[in-house]
C-alpha cells in the first residue's frame, strides 16, 4: 500500500464514525447558550448569566429558578438586558441551600429554520463555603453617564479590590454591611467593572434610561417566600408578618398581587421604624394542574420603592400529599425572628401568638406587678365596719332594756325570798259603825 493513502476499509470505517458522531451529538447542541458566572454560589450571592440565541422573545418572566425540580418565581431582585447580540441576566439568590436550575421557558427562538419553544435548562447548585463571597446589584449597569453599584459582603470583613477602565480602588466592606460605590465620567460604551473575581458589564447609553423601582431595604418578610403543596380550586390562608427594619417611620403602605388574594390590611396609614404587623393572606388556587406561582407587592413612599413576596405552590393530586390545610398557616416560625419568649415572671405588653418555641410576645415583656395588698388592707376595713356594726347594735339593745348586773339579779332575789319567809301582820281592828263606810 503506498503511503499517504487509505485503504477502501479503513475510508469505510472513518466514514462510519463520522456518521455516528452526526447521529449521536448533533442533535443535543442546542440553537441556545447559557453561560453562568460560576457552577457553585453561595446563598444570598448575585447569580450572573450570558443567553446567547436567535429569540423571537425573551423577557425576565420566560426566566425562571427551579429548586430540586419546583419552580420558584423570579427573584425579587433580578433584571434582564439585550446589548451586543447577548442577552444579560442576573438575580440575587435566595438564602437557601440545594441543587437549583435556571430555566428559560414559553420563549421562542429559532432552531435552523423552526421556530420553537423548548425548555432550556442549566443547573447550578446554592451551597455554604468557607470561601469569601459579595452580593452585588445591578449585576449589571446600563446608564447614561455615571452609576451607582451596591456591594455587600456576606461571609466576612473584606478589602474589596475594584478596576474600571483607569480607575483601580479598594474598598473596605464590613460583613453583612452594603455599600454603594458611585463612578462618574464614563467614556467607553461599553466595558466591564471587575469587583474582586466578580465581572459586571458595562453600557453606556445616549437614550433615557427608566430606572426601575429600587427594592426596599426599609422593610421586610417573614416568611420571605410562600411554598407549600396544594389542592387547585382551593382558598388557602398564611399569615406573614411585616418589619420595618429601616430607622424611620413608614406611611401609606399599600398592597397588590398578580393573582386573586385578599389581603387583609390592603393599605398601611402608618408602621414604626423597629416594629412589625401582622398580614393575613388568602391565596385563591384556581383549578390547574400546572405548579401556581406568584407574588405580593408592597409599595410605599409615593410608589418609589416597593417590596415582594413571592408565592411558590406544586400543585398535587391526593389529599394525603398536602401540607396544609385551608385556613392554617403552612410556615412554622422561630419566635425570634419576629418577637421574643417571656420569662416566667414577665407578661406581654402586646398581643401573643404561636411559634415553633411556644408562645410569642409581639411587644415587649415586662415584669409582672405584684399582687397589691389594697385588695386585703380594703376587706379587712371591711369585716371591721361589720363587726362594729352589729356591736353597736347590740350594745343600744342592752342599754335600753338596763340589763342589771349579776350581783344586783342576786340583791333583788334575796329581798323578795326575805319578804317571803317574815310573819304576816294581824289585820288592823275595825271600829264604828258597820253601816258606815
Amino acid at each position: 500500500m503506498k503511503r499517504g493513502h487509505l485503504s477502501p476499509k479503513v475510508n469505510i470505517n472513518l466514514f462510519l464514525v463520522l456518521f455516528l458522531f452526526t447521529i449521536l451529538f448533533i442533535p443535543f447542541i442546542s440553537a441556545i447558550d447559557i453561560t453562568l458566572s460560576k457552577e457553585n454560589y453561595q446563598p444570598r450571592e448575585t447569580l450572573q448569566a450570558e443567553i446567547i440565541g436567535n429569540f423571537v422573545s425573551l423577557t425576565a418572566d420566560n426566566i425562571l429558578l427551579y429548586e430540586q425540580g419546583v419552580p420558584r418565581s423570579t427573584p425579587a431582585i433580578s433584571d434582564l438586558t439585550y446589548q451586543d447580540n447577548t442577552y444579560y441576566f442576573y438575580a440575587i439568590l435566595p438564602n437557601k441551600q440545594a441543587n437549583f436550575s435556571l430555566k428559560i421557558e414559553n420563549a421562542e427562538y429559532y432552531d435552523q429554520e423552526n421556530i420553537i419553544s423548548d425548555t432550556i435548562t442549566k443547573d447550578f447548585e446554592i451551597k455554604t463555603t468557607n470561601q469569601s463571597s459579595l452580593q452585588i446589584n445591578p449585576g449589571f449597569i446600563v446608564s447614561e453617564e455615571s452609576f451607582s453599584i451596591n456591594v455587600k459582603s456576606l461571609n466576612e470583613n473584606q478589602d474589596v479590590k475594584l478596576d474600571f477602565e483607569n480607575i483601580t480602588q479598594t474598598h473596605t466592606i464590613i460583613q453583612e454591611d452594603e455599600k454603594t460605590i458611585e463612578l462618574t465620567s464614563i467614556k467607553k460604551q461599553s466595558s466591564t467593572l471587575k469587583i474582586d473575581d466578580y465581572n459586571i458589564p458595562i453600557f453606556i447609553t445616549s437614550e433615557p434610561i427608566t430606572p426601575p423601582i429600587p427594592q426596599s431595604r426599609d422593610l421586610k418578610f417573614t416568611p420571605t417566600e410562600l411554598t407549600a403543596k396544594v389542592i387547585s380550586n382551593q382558598d388557602y390562608f398564611f399569615r406573614v408578618i411585616l418589619e420595618n427594619i429601616g430607622n424611620k417611620n413608614l406611611t401609606n403602605l399599600q398592597f397588590s398581587s398578580d393573582i386573586a388574594t385578599i389581603i387583609e390590611p390592603s393599605v398601611i396609614p402608618l408602621i414604626n421604624s423597629k416594629t412589625k404587623e401582622f398580614i393575613n393572606l388568602t391565596v385563591k388556587v384556581p383549578e390547574t394542574q400546572d405548579n401556581f406561582t406568584g407574588e405580593i407587592t408592597l409599595t410605599y413612599l409615593d410608589n418609589t420603592q416597593q417590596l415582594k413576596l413571592p408565592i411558590l405552590f406544586e400543585i398535587i393530586e391526593t389529599q394525603e400529599e398536602i401540607n396544609l390545610t385551608p385556613t392554617e398557616t403552612p410556615v412554622g416560625l422561630n419566635c425570634d425572628e419576629f418577637g421574643i419568649i417571656c420569662d416566667s415572671d414577665e407578661i406581654c405588653d402586646g398581643s401573643i401568638t404561636k411559634s415553633l418555641q411556644g408562645n410569642c410576645c409581639i411587644g415587649n415583656c415586662i415584669v409582672e406587678p405584684e399582687p397589691s395588698n389594697y385588695g386585703m388592707i380594703f376587706l379587712g376595713i371591711l369585716i371591721l365596719l361589720v363587726v362594729a356594726f352589729f356591736g353597736f347594735i347590740i350594745y343600744r339593745r342592752f342599754k335600753k332594756k338596763k340589763i342589771k348586773t349579776p350581783e344586783q339579779l342576786l340583791k333583788e332575789k334575796s329581798e323578795k325570798y326575805s319578804k317571803r319567809i317574815q310573819p304576816q301582820q294581824p289585820p288592823a281592828e275595825v271600829r264604828g259603825k258597820l253601816d258606815r263606810i
